[in-house]
């Protein structure tokens, strides 16, 4: 069930799987640093709402490429907030390179942060369902 939607993207819940599925959309091209951290946001409302068990991040579409103190913010804020949530984060990495680059630092600076999230990328949407189906 689609439960956010927005110009920048789309968050669906699985209820049967209690996973979240945010999807990001082209869009994102055109995004300022504070509607990205709006977006971010609106995804932790919407997680601790539902109380999932993982999350999976389908970032295929995204077109916003997040910068060193972006992706600070992201680990001491959002990521911070998510681990106390969900057990799992499975993402599906963006196509475009230096977004995907800054997608790949902000995990690795998050691990070296010791944030506990279970994070792993995937190829697939349906990949990432059944590694965080697995319990």
């Amino acid at each position: 069930m689609i439960v956010y939607d927005s110009k920048y993207k789309q968050i669906k819940f699985d209820e049967d799987n209690s996973i979240i599925i945010e999807i990001y959309k082209d869009a994102t091209a055109d995004m300022s640093e504070e509607e990205f951290k709006s977006e971010m946001f609106e995804l932790l409302k919407v997680m601790n709402q539902y109380l999932p068990d993982g999350i999976v991040t389908v970032q295929t579409n995204l077109k916003y490429a997040v910068v060193p103190t972006l992706q600070i913010w992201i680990n001491t804020t959002i990521f911070s907030e998510i681990q106390k949530i969900v057990r799992k984060v499975a993402l599906v990495p963006p196509t475009d390179y230096i977004v995907s680059l800054g997608v790949e630092q902000t995990i690795e600076e998050e691990e070296e942060e010791g944030t506990k999230l279970n994070s792993r990328f995937f190829a697939t949407l349906e990949e990432a369902v059944l590694w965080l189906k697995k319990k």
